[in-house]
């Protein structure tokens, strides 16, 4: 019991020195053992925005509340201009859903990526902190580039996934 709560301690001061001592953990939040879960993926930042992608196995949807009510409670995370979320429960039947928090469209791309890449029982939120300048339809590209690297990382697709090409116009 002792070495569980030593390895989350631990995580949480990765999570802190990730997030500039930012980072707290809810002292009332349902679920504490869903924190070293969370995968955070590496930053992207184009013309003065910021993308960064956060990743959590999820069984349920309640799971998925938790998820993001842990990432909300980081204040950085939280005055982000948006949180954008996806997720995709695979058991009996498929539960999924999406939310765009304000970036029109981007909710509906990330569900589709979990699907594309065939993504199973794992939430990802994409979070964007707007740097002043519009950047059309690269926003989406970024979008989808956190978020496909954070589940690679966190180790949520299948390695045939992995190498899947791409498919585009010509």
């Amino acid at each position: 019991m002792e070495d569980n709560a030593e390895l989350q301690n631990e995580e949480i001061e990765v999570l802190q020195s990730i997030f500039e001592d930012e980072f707290k953990l809810k002292a009332d939040f349902d679920d504490p053992g869903l924190a070293p879960l969370i995968v955070h993926g590496t930053t992207i930042v184009d013309r003065k925005s910021t993308f960064i992608a956060h990743a959590c196995p999820v069984t349920c949807v309640e799971d998925v509340r938790s998820f993001l009510a842990l990432l909300l409670d980081d204040r950085k995370v939280e005055r982000a201009i948006h949180n954008m979320l996806a997720y995709r429960i695979i058991g009996d039947f498929t539960v999924k859903d999406n939310d765009e928090d304000g970036e029109h469209g981007a909710g509906s791309k990330l569900s589709n990526l979990l699907e594309l890449l065939k993504a199973e029982n794992v939430a990802v939120v994409v979070t964007r902190w707007y740097g002043g300048i519009k950047l059309g339809p690269d926003r989406f590209k970024h979008i989808n580039a956190s978020a496909r690297q954070v589940l690679e990382d966190g180790g949520f697709l299948e390695e045939a996934n992995l190498h899947q090409k791409k498919k585009g116009r010509r």
